[in-house]
């Protein structure tokens, strides 16, 4: 189970949503599939069943070791009801190439896991540096200024000046002169994280913010 691990903690359901989804599946949030929930936001009980027959995660893995079986176990498979029938199936399997093609099917679920495990430090790491409530924190702590809309600027501009998010009168050099980030969407965090300005992709917090709870939230 990886969902439980540290490294996944920030990658969990953890909104009121969140929670009532996983409830309603019946699967504790720190057993749930993480790729499955990361990735599909389906709630599924991570269990070797689970892994080993219907993840998304080890198709390449799964196809490869179906097609490997003998036909008549692969058209038993086939015609099996579910993921608990499939497992049963092979584990009371009689050919012994088809015990040496689970052997390698398991180590190939075995190795994409530890990549996903490395995806998923990766995540956090990067989610500790770029998440927007991180790095606005930070921005703050040093004097400088982030306004309402989720620009950062230097503190050169100050709070007392007007916001310049909506207008449009000035020039593009003097509304943004000193504009240095401003708030993202990151599809592979799930998140809001900081990324250098560029005003002709700039988008207002709070409709980022909004459509963040739409597709993730």
């Amino acid at each position: 189970m990886y969902a439980g691990n540290f490294f996944a903690k920030d990658f969990i359901p953890r909104t009121p949503k969140h929670l009532d989804l996983v409830d309603s599946a019946g699967v504790l949030p720190e057993r749930i599939c993480l790729h499955c929930w990361h990735n599909h936001r389906i709630c599924v009980l991570e269990d070797p069943v689970h892994v080993l027959t219907s993840c998304p995660r080890y198709s390449s893995e799964r196809d490869a070791f179906i097609l490997s079986l003998p036909a008549d176990t692969r058209l038993s498979w086939q015609l099996c009801a579910g993921g608990g029938q499939r497992l049963e199936l092979i584990l009371s399997a009689k050919h012994q190439s088809t015990w040496a093609q689970f052997g390698r099917f398991c180590a190939g679920v075995l190795q994409s896991r530890r990549v996903l495990r490395r995806q998923f430090e990766a995540r956090k790491l990067r989610l500790s540096k770029e998440s927007y409530s991180t790095r606005k924190k930070t921005w703050l702590a040093r004097g400088h200024w982030v306004c309402r809309h989720g620009v950062f600027f230097t503190n050169l501009a100050g709070p007392h000046c007007k916001c310049p998010c909506l207008s449009a009168s000035n020039s593009e050099e003097n509304t943004w002169k000193e504009a240095k980030f401003m708030p993202h969407l990151c599809p592979d965090l799930k998140a809001l994280v900081v990324v250098p300005f560029n005003g002709k992709f700039l988008e207002r917090l709070g409709v980022l913010q909004a459509r963040s709870r739409k597709l993730w939230w």
